[in-house]
This record gives C-alpha cells, sequence and structure tokens, in this order.
C-alpha cells in the first residue's frame, strides 16, 4: 500500500539527538530576548507594570464574574425546578387536607343526620 512505502521511505531517517546544552542556550537567548523586550516597554511606558498588573486582576475578576454568572444561572434553574416540585406538593397537600377536611365534615353531618333521625327529624342526606 501507499502508506507502507512511505513509511519504509523514512525508515531509516531518525531525530537528531537532542543537544541539551543547546537547547538551554537557546532558551536562556529566548528568555533575555523577552526580558530585553520587557526593559525597553517599561522605558517607553513607565506605567508598564502597573497596567499589567491592572490588566491581570481585571482577567482575574473577569473570570470569576464568568464563574459566578454561571452559578447563578444553575441556582436559577435549580431554583426554578424546586419551586415546581414545591407548588406541586404544596397543591397534592391542599387536596389531601381539603379531602381529610370533607371527609370529617361528611362524616359529622352524617351523625348529626342520625342523632337527628333519632329524635324524629326527617332526613337530608
Amino acid at each position: 500500500s501507499v502508506e507502507e512505502k512511505d513509511e519504509a521511505e523514512f525508515e531509516h531517517v531518525t531525530d537528531p539527538p537532542i543537544n541539551e546544552v543547546q537547547v538551554e542556550r537557546d532558551m536562556k537567548k529566548i528568555r533575555e530576548a523577552e526580558d530585553q523586550k520587557q526593559r525597553e516597554e517599561i522605558e517607553k511606558d513607565p506605567d508598564y507594570y502597573r497596567r499589567q498588573t491592572l490588566e491581570y486582576k481585571l482577567e482575574k475578576i473577569e473570570k470569576s464574574m464568568k464563574i459566578n454568572e454561571t452559578r447563578m444561572e444553575n441556582m436559577q434553574g435549580e431554583f426554578g425546578f424546586l419551586n415546581k416540585e414545591f407548588k406541586q406538593i404544596d397543591k397534592d397537600y391542599k387536596k389531601e387536607t381539603q379531602e381529610k377536611q370533607y371527609s370529617a365534615i361528611h362524616k359529622r353531618l352524617v351523625e348529626l343526620e342520625d342523632e337527628a333521625a333519632d329524635l324524629g327529624v326527617p332526613r337530608r342526606f
């Protein structure tokens, strides 16, 4: 297959050994260049550090606000769900309580009818 030919063609090619000393020198040069660039920025703009600090703080505040916004949305969703559940439970409870009250009232009315019938009053229920 084409893939096997490609692999076979490059089998003998290996990465050159990593020269740790050279890598360290290159990293040092990069750091020095970044430091030099930062020094130049500071020379051009004396408020550079203050602005960097404020930008960093602003970023942290924005991230925190985003996290809090997400928490708030989640809490609102949860509140909506719990509120709906509560209303259903409340409705069921009221219905159950009402049925018990009606049952108790009806039972008492029947008792009163029985007592009245014993006294000779005609029944209404």
